[in-house]
C-alpha cells in the first residue's frame, strides 16, 4: 500500500502558491531560482534543495531569507529537469527514485554554479546550505571544494495556521566567514508554532536537528582518498590531530580523528555538531564543515593551529607574560560568555584546549567540546578529580548529582588564569585534603592577608581579588567569567606593578 513505510523522513513538499521574490534563470543547462539583494554585495550562497525539488516554496523561501539578510542565493535544479519526488509517490518505490539522482554526482552543476555567481554576479565569498538530500550533496561538495564556505540549513518549513505562514522548526546558518546575520537566539522565536503546542511536544532544538542532519549526511571514506597527512599536531586520551592538506585544492587543515573501537557514533556526532554551531564566534575554533567516516575512524576538520596550544608556553615556577595572559582573559572571556548564551556550559578550560594561532596570544581559539553540555543538565560525580574541577563536583556527600552551571566555567577559568600569572597549579585538587587546598580556603573563608597561600603572594591585591571571585567555594556566591574584565587594566603581578611604578618615579 502507498505511504505505509517513509524511508525518508521528510514529511513536507507542496505546500502553498509562494512565487517568491527573485526569478527563474537558465545557466548554461541548469534552470535556478535566483535572489539578489537590493544592495551589491559579492557574498553568495548556493542553496541545496532537498527531495522535492528547486521549486519547492518552502525552498525559495529560505533563499528569500537569505538575501533579505544581505545574500545573493541560487537555488539550482540539481534534478537537471528529472521530476521530484511527490507527497503523493508511493514510497515503495523511493529507493528506486532516489538511486537514479544520486547527491554525490553534482560535480558538473556545481561548476556551472559556481561559474555563474562568479562571473555574471560578482561573488567573491561564497557558501553552500543544504538539508535533507541536499544536505548529503553539501558533505560530498565540501570534500572536492574547501573553499567554499559551509552552512546548513534545518528544516525551514512553511505551513499555513489560521490564514498565516510560519517556519515549524528553527532555520540556522553557519559560515565559515563568521557573519552572524542570521543569530542562533532567533531560533526560538522562529520555531514558535501553534501546531507544536496543540500537540504537546516540545519543538525539537537546532542541535537536536543538527545532530540528526549529520547522522543523514555523513561521509563514508578514507582519509588518503581526499588528504595527505603532513604530520602530527596533538595526541589525547580520546583521540589524535593531524594536519592534513586537500590533494586537489591544497587547503590546509586540522583533520581530529576518533577511534571508532572506542568511540560511539552519537559521541562523535555531538562534539561535532556543538563545535560547529558555535563556529561563528571569533575566538571558537572554525570549522569546514566536514563529517566523515572511515574504516577505523570517525572525524572532522577544522581550521589548523600551528602554534601549539596554551599549555606548551606556559614555563613553570613562572608562567607566561601578563599582557599575553590578559590578552588570553579577553578572548576566553568572550568565548565563554558566546557559550553561556547559548544555553551551554563548556566544562573543559584548561591550557590544551585553547590554541594558539600566534606565540604572543593576539589570537587565541577554544577547541574541544566533547564535555559541553545544556545549562541544567544534572552531574554525578566526576572520576578523576583535577585542578580545574570545582569543589562542589568534588562532594563525595554529594550523590544526586549537580545540575550544570556556568559557574563550573568560572572555576575552571580562574584555575587557569592562576597557571598564566604564576606557572603553578593552586593544588591538585580541590578537596580539603590538599594542604594547598586548605590553605586557600582558610584565606576565602577570612580574607586576611596573613592567610595568603605562598604562591598567591606574587601577585596583586586586584589579581587576587578576580580570582578570590571566580573562585567562590559557595556556586551560587562565584562571580561570572566576565568579571575578569574589570581587573583587565590593574597589575596583576607584583614585579609589573613594581617595574610600572619605577617608570613613573622622577
Amino acid at each position: 500500500m502507498a505511504n505505509e513505510s517513509r524511508p525518508c523522513p521528510c514529511d513536507i513538499g507542496d505546500r502553498f502558491d509562494y512565487g517568491g521574490r527573485g526569478q527563474e534563470v537558465q545557466v548554461e543547462h541548469i534552470k535556478a531560482y535566483v535572489c539578489k539583494p537590493p544592495a551589491s554585495t559579492d557574498r553568495a550562497v548556493i542553496v541545496i534543495h532537498d527531495i522535492f525539488g528547486w521549486q519547492l516554496p518552502n525552498t525559495r523561501y529560505i533563499a528569500d531569507m537569505l538575501t533579505t539578510n544581505g545574500y545573493i542565493a541560487i537555488c539550482p535544479d540539481f534534478f537537471v529537469g528529472q521530476e521530484a519526488w511527490k507527497p503523493s509517490n508511493d514510497w515503495a518505490t523511493f529507493d528506486d527514485w532516489l538511486k537514479t539522482r544520486n547527491a554525490g554526482k553534482i560535480d558538473k552543476e556545481v561548476d556551472v554554479i559556481l561559474k555563474y555567481l562568479s562571473e555574471q554576479c560578482g561573488a567573491k565569498k561564497i557558501g553552500v546550505i543544504g538539508f535533507c538530500w541536499g544536505g548529503a550533496a553539501v558533505q560530498h561538495l565540501m570534500l572536492k571544494n574547501p573553499h567554499l564556505k559551509t552552512g546548513v540549513s534545518l528544516y525551514g518549513v512553511i505551513k499555513f495556521f489560521e490564514d498565516k505562514s510560519s517556519l515549524l522548526h528553527p532555520t540556522f546558518f553557519i559560515f565559515g566567514e563568521k557573519d552572524d546575520y542570521i543569530p542562533l537566539e532567533q531560533h526560538s522565536a522562529m520555531a514558535e508554532s501553534s501546531a507544536v503546542a496543540a500537540a504537546g511536544t516540545a519543538a525539537p532544538t537546532v542541535l537536536d536537528e543538527l545532530l540528526e542532519i549529520t547522522a543523514q549526511s555523513l561521509v563514508r571514506t578514507e582519509v588518503a582518498e581526499h588528504y595527505e597527512v603532513i604530520r602530527e599536531l596533538g595526541r589525547g586520551k580520546y583521540g589524535h590531530v593531524m594536519l592534513v592538506t586537500h590533494r586537489q585544492r591544497g587547503t590546509p587543515m586540522a583533520l581530529k580523528l576518533l577511534p571508532k573501537a572506542s568511540t560511539k557514533l552519537h559521541t562523535f556526532l555531538y562534539e561535532y555538531c556543538v563545535a560547529l554551531s558555535l563556529a561563528t564566534h571569533p575566538a571558537i575554533i572554525g570549522m569546514f564543515g566536514i563529517a566523515i567516516e572511515s574504516s577505523q575512524y570517525y572525524g572532522f576538520l577544522y581550521e589548523p593551529a600551528l602554534h601549539k596550544d596554551l599549555i606548551s608556553i606556559i614555563k613553570p615556577r613562572d608562567g607566561i607574560p601578563e599582557p599575553a595572559a590578559k590578552q588570553c582573559a579577553k578572548q576566553l572571556v568572550s568565548a565563554l560568555e558566546f557559550i553561556h548564551s547559548r544555553g551551554l556550559v563548556y566544562r573543559d578550560v584548561k591550557p590544551e584546549n585553547v590554541l594558539l594561532f600566534d606565540p604572543e596570544c593576539r589570537r587565541i581559539k577554544l577547541t574541544d567540546f566533547g564535555l559541553t553540555r545544556p545549562k541544567g543538565t544534572k552531574l554525578k560525580l566526576v572520576a578523576g578529580v583535577i585542578p580545574y574541577t570545582a569543589p562542589e563536583l568534588s562532594n563525595t556527600a554529594n550523590t544526586q548529582g549537580v545540575p550544570i552551571d556556568t559557574s563550573l566555567d568560572a572555576w575552571a577559568f580562574g584555575v587557569l588564569l592562576f597557571c598564566l600569572l604564576t606557572g603553578y597549579f593552586p593544588w591538585e585538587q580541590s578537596l580539603p585534603d590538599d594542604p594547598f587546598f586548605e590553605d586557600f580556603m582558610l584565606w576565602q573563608e577570612t580574607g586576611l592577608e596573613e592567610n595568603l597561600p605562598r604562591h598567591w603572594k606574587r601577585l596583586t591585591a586586584e589579581a587576587a581579588l578576580m580570582l578570590r571571585s571566580l573562585l567562590a567555594l559557595d556556586p551560587a556566591k562565584r562571580g561570572p567569567v566576565s568579571g575578569a574584565l574589570s581587573y583587565v587594566d590593574c597589575p596583576w603581578r607584583m614585579e609589573d606593578r613594581h617595574s610600572e611604578e619605577a617608570v613613573v618615579k622622577p
